[in-house]
C-alpha cells in the first residue's frame, strides 16, 4: 500500500470511487442507544508467577477467560496522556475484565502470534522478545538475529507490530511494523526500498527476495492496495493523475482497479473505476465508496457501495449522512461505517442479507467526542474505537481514548487513554479463522 503517515491513514484511509448502480431507498438513523459501563475497568485478577528450572522460562498464570479460546480478547498498552506509558494488559470485551501483564513496564513493540497461541513483546533497547505462550502458561525470552529484524524500527513509542509465523523458529522468521501490510499466510507484505507511487512492489518472505508487481512506466499512479484473503492475489487501485492531498485531484482522473497474480506477477482482472478498495472475507467482493468531485470531503460524502467479481454487479447503500471507514465484518454478514450529521454521530452496521442499519455509540462522556476508528473483533460481535474531540477526516487529535462496544447494543466500556495513538490495540487472532 502506498503510505501516507500512520496518522493520516488513520483518518484518510476512506474508499473512494464510482459505482454503475444505487439504491433509492432511503433510511433514516434509529435512535441513539443508551450507554452504559464507561468506567475504565481496573484489574480483575492477579499473576501468579513462579520460576521453571531455567532461568530464561518463567510460568504464569492466567485466568479462565484467557485460556478460553473463544473469549474476544483485546492486547492493548495501558497508561496516560500526561504520564506515558505504564504497562500491557489484556480485556475481556463482553465482561469487561482486565488482566495486567506481568514483567511488561518497560516493553518496547508487541504483536499476537497468527494462530492466537500467544502475545510477545521487545524490550526497549534489545534485541530481544519475550514470548507470553497461552498453552503452557509459559514466559520464554529469546535473543534475536538481525536478519530477523532488519525491517523492524526501534523507538521510544509503544506500538503494534506482526510476525511472519507462528514458530519463530522456522527459517526466514520476521518481525515487520504494522505499516508494512502482510498476506493472511505470511508469506508476503508490501514493501519498497524507497518511496515511489508509480509502482507496487512486495517482499517474498519464503525466498527472500523484493518482487515488482505493477508496471512503473505505464502512466498510472498505484492508489492503494491489499492482499486477497487467500494470499494468492495483490489488488492494486491507480489513477492515471497524481493524487494531492488526502487523495484528491485536480481534474477527473481514469480510475481502475488492477488484480495481479503474485506468483506470475501476472494481471488477471481488470475494472473501471474502483478504487480504494477491501475485499471480502470469501475473496469475490470490494467494498468501496464511490468518488465525487466536491468542496467538502468528497471521500466522506458517497455511500458505502459493494462490487460483486462473478456478477459484476454493484449495489450501493443510502446513508444519508458523511461517512468514513467503512470495513466488513469478519462473517461477511455486515458493512460497518462511522458516520456524521448534523443531528448525531456514531457508528452503524448494514446487515447485507435484509439492508437493516443499526447506529450505535452515539453519545460519551462529553458532547464533543465522536468515534474516529475502529477495529472489528473476529466473531463480529464487537468493536474497539478510538473517540476524540477531533472528527473522523481531521487530520490531528485532542484526546483520543479507547473503548470497546457491542456492536448490537452500543453498550461500550472505556479503556482509558490510547497509548498508542497509531493502533487500536490488537485482537487475538481467531484459531479457527
Amino acid at each position: 500500500m502506498k503510505q501516507l503517515s500512520r496518522i493520516s491513514i488513520f483518518f484518510f484511509l476512506l474508499l473512494a470511487i464510482g459505482c454503475s448502480s444505487q439504491t433509492n431507498n432511503s433510511t433514516s438513523l434509529p435512535e441513539t442507544k443508551t450507554i452504559e459501563n464507561t468506567e475504565t475497568p481496573m484489574p480483575t485478577s492477579t499473576p501468579t508467577t513462579s520460576l521453571s528450572p531455567t532461568p530464561e522460562q518463567i510460568t504464569i498464570e492466567f485466568p479462565e477467560w484467557v485460556n478460553n479460546p473463544e473469549t474476544q480478547i483485546l492486547l492493548v498498552p495501558i497508561g496516560t496522556r500526561e504520564s506515558g506509558y505504564e504497562n500491557m494488559a489484556l480485556f475481556n470485551a463482553e465482561s469487561g475484565e482486565r488482566f495486567d501483564i506481568p514483567f511488561t513496564k518497560e516493553v518496547g513493540d508487541y504483536f499476537w502470534m497468527p494462530d492466537g497461541s500467544g502475545f510477545g513483546f521487545l524490550p526497549q533497547d534489545k534485541n530481544d522478545v519475550m514470548f507470553f505462550l497461552l498453552g503452557d502458561r509459559s514466559v520464554i525470552n529469546i535473543s534475536l538475529s538481525e536478519e530477523i529484524l532488519r525491517f523492524h524500527y526501534h523507538n521510544s513509542d509503544v506500538d503494534s507490530i506482526q510476525v511472519t509465523s507462528s514458530n519463530f523458529t522456522v527459517p526466514n522468521f520476521l518481525i515487520i511494523p504494522d505499516w508494512y501490510p502482510l498476506s493472511s499466510n505470511g508469506k508476503f507484505f508490501e514493501y519498497q526500498e524507497g518511496y515511489d507511487n508509480t509502482y507496487t512492489s512486495i517482499f517474498d518472505v519464503s525466498n527472500n527476495q523484493i518482487l515488482n508487481i505493477s508496471d512503473p512506466n505505464d502512466g498510472y499512479f498505484d492508489l492503494f492496495s491489499g492482499f486477497s484473503p487467500n494470499s494468492k492475489f495483490i489488488a492494486i487501485s491507480q489513477a492515471d493523475e497524481e493524487p494531492g492531498n488526502y487523495y484528491a485531484f485536480e481534474n477527473s482522473p481514469t480510475i481502475r482497479l488492477i488484480v495481479y497474480d503474485i506468483e506470475s506477477q501476472q494481471v488477471v482482472a481488470s475494472y473501471k473505476n474502483l478504487t480504494f478498495q477491501k475485499w471480502s472475507p470469501d475473496g469475490t467482493k470490494f467494498l468501496f465508496q464511490e468518488w465525487r468531485d466536491s468542496d467538502f470531503y468528497w471521500f466522506a460524502e458517497s455511500p458505502p457501495c459493494i462490487f460483486d467479481t462473478i456478477s459484476g454487479e454493484t449495489e450501493c447503500y443510502e446513508v444519508n449522512s458523511r461517512i468514513v471507514n467503512p470495513y466488513w465484518s469478519p462473517n461477511q454478514t455486515m458493512i460497518s461505517y462511522i458516520y456524521s450529521s448534523d443531528e448525531a454521530k456514531g457508528f452503524c452496521t448494514i446487515k447485507l442479507n435484509t439492508e437493516e442499519k443499526n447506529c450505535v455509540i452515539e453519545k460519551l462522556e462529553t458532547e464533543e467526542q465522536v468515534p474516529i476508528d475502529y477495529l472489528w473483533s473476529p466473531n463480529s460481535n464487537f468493536i474497539v474505537f478510538v473517540y476524540d474531540t477531533s472528527c473522523p477526516y481531521c487530520d490531528y487529535i485532542d484526546s483520543p481514548k479507547l473503548g470497546i462496544a457491542n456492536v448490537l447494543t452500543g453498550e461500550y466500556f472505556s479503556i482509558g487513554d490510547n497509548v498508542d495513538i497509531h493502533s487500536l490495540g490488537l485482537w487475538r487472532p481467531s484459531p479457527n479463522p
